[in-house]
């Protein structure tokens, strides 16, 4: 029998697709440019689905947008392919030759493979390593790939005081990496006797103590649930020791994405390790999760920046969308999986997510590298002491200054997108959220300008004028709500051949 072995992307869950006849125009457009290779008028066409397609379209449209935001290409548009044998062989029984095949692999197929061994590999070291604790069993399921069931023993990571014991921090940090690292799976907690019958007040809170820990770590409670009285849970009798913090996991049952007894959205950002040297290999799970509350979500953004020894924080990339959702992404240091190496330094994941009423939620996480500059030649210009003029001194500031853009992204490389209602100059409630973010982070930036780029479509009446209208309509919110000084705004227009009637807002 021949084997498929199919991997799926890292970031959102696939949907079977049943034909783009089966997809609005609109849809079936934005596609078409997609796979030509034609991002910007793609992404446009995606994010007016967001905003208008059906509930189906709009999931696939995200998909679509979280693709180009990363950077990931369309089959058919990938010049530079790799060549992979595959060899099909028949079943032992039967007179078959093997066959062998060469077909193309694509640097998507490449790129979907390591985030798969990556995540496979990273996983697999944790569970080794927590295998050799004392606090800890495990209970794996029949393929040995992943537990079902986790005891975790007490009295050998609390003090009597209910601190934790300091010896086994490091462990817990790695305990807690693991269910980032096991993805979408629904984990019910059970304090010490709830199941026996002889449960003790000590014993819920330490198991208490341990679910807070886990959530502090940056795990969603959806996820990670405590049952107070064991009353829901199901344990096999193949467990032989229940004197601990029992720790269920339900594969089949995806953590919620609703909370309603909260009023707030709700954000939360996982990541192990926390520290990666990237000339090793080496790699962070990172999982976000945005939860609705008794609102619908309008928007969320996750912004990857890379902090300089002031503090100020740079762009690297960004990833936003308007639905709830739990997903996993690979960071191991490198643009795009595959590129170049960043640079030491402070790395952080922030994201934050608004609903419809205007609430907001905000989380953080950071990674740091080391050792990616090791052994490397620096590319800045050295000086003697003795051969410091003034000439030099501003070569070596001049090269300093282009390494450091080389290795940053520009403020000017986000943008805020802003939709108006249809035929109409009035600015959307969505859109109206990312107006305040934008505004938000130009009080981090507060020497930069905002550039707002008013685009009008060729065929609509004065479409010079419509860009122009629609673009000052932005300045005078921004003016008139969040008293930024008219002189820091810049507006531009452009007329294009597309339905693109947007304004593109950025710092500069």
């Amino acid at each position: 029998m021949i084997k498929v072995i199919i991997i799926f992307m890292f970031i959102f869950p696939a949907h079977t697709l049943q034909g783009e006849e089966n997809y609005s125009r609109e849809m079936q457009q934005a596609i078409r440019l997609y796979e030509e290779g034609k991002n910007t008028d793609a992404m446009d066409r995606f994010m007016d689905i967001l905003v208008s397609g059906s509930p189906e379209e709009k999931s696939l449209a995200n998909e679509y947008i979280t693709k180009i935001t990363n950077g990931v290409p369309p089959q058919t548009s990938i010049k530079d392919n790799k060549k992979i044998t595959v060899v099909n062989t028949p079943p032992s029984n039967s007179s078959t030759k093997t066959q062998v095949e060469t077909r193309e692999i694509s640097d998507e197929e490449v790129i979907l493979k390591k985030v798969s061994d990556k995540i496979k590999q990273i996983k697999s070291d944790i569970l080794i390593d927590l295998y050799r604790k004392r606090f800890i069993k495990l209970y794996m399921d029949e393929s040995n790939q992943k537990p079902n069931y986790i005891l975790i023993k007490e009295d050998q990571i609390f003090n009597d005081d209910l601190t934790f014991n300091q010896k086994v921090m490091d462990d817990l940090k790695k305990f807690a990496g693991l269910f980032t690292a096991l993805g979408k799976v629904s984990v019910t907690i059970a304090p010490n006797g709830s199941i026996t019958g002889n449960m003790k007040i000590s014993n819920v809170r330490k198991a208490s103590i341990l679910h807070s820990y886990l959530i502090s770590y940056g795990l969603s409670p959806t996820k990670v649930k405590l049952d107070m009285m064991g009353s829901n849970v199901s344990v096999t009798k193949k467990i032989d020791d229940l004197d601990g913090i029992l720790f269920i996991l339900n594969y089949d049952k995806e953590p919620e994405l609703v909370s309603y007894e909260n009023q707030l959205p709700q954000t939360y950002i996982s990541a192990y390790p926390d520290r990666i040297n990237p000339q090793k290999d080496e790699a962070s799970i990172v999982e976000f999760s945005v939860i609705m509350g008794k609102n619908p979500i309008a928007s969320w953004k996750l912004i990857l920046s890379k902090k300089d020894n002031s503090g100020r924080k740079f762009a690297v990339q960004k990833l936003e969308g308007t639905d709830v959702l739990s997903s996993q992404i690979l960071f191991n240091g490198r643009e795009k999986i595959l590129g170049d190496y960043y640079e030491d330094g402070e790395y952080e994941f922030s994201l934050d997510a608004s609903d419809v009423k205007g609430n907001t939620s905000f989380s953080k996480k950071t990674i740091y590298i080391t050792g990616s500059t090791v052994g490397e030649k620096k590319e800045g210009v050295s000086v003697k002491s003795k051969d410091i003029t003034p000439k030099k001194i501003a070569k070596v500031a001049n090269n300093n200054a282009a390494l450091k853009s080389k290795n940053s992204v520009s403020l000017s490389k986000v943008f805020y997108k802003i939709y108006f209602e249809t035929n109409t100059f009035k600015i959307t409630k969505n859109s109206l959220l990312k107006l305040e973010q934008l505004a938000n982070t130009y009080k981090d930036y507060p020497k930069s300008k905002i550039v707002l780029i008013g685009y009008g479509y060729v065929k609509e009446q004065k479409p010079k004028t419509a860009a122009y209208k629609r673009a000052n309509a932005v300045k005078n919110w921004l003016v008139k709500n969040y008293k930024i000084d008219v002189k820091k705004i810049i507006i531009e227009t452009k007329v294009v051949n597309i339905k693109k009637i947007i304004v593109e807002a950025s710092l500069k």
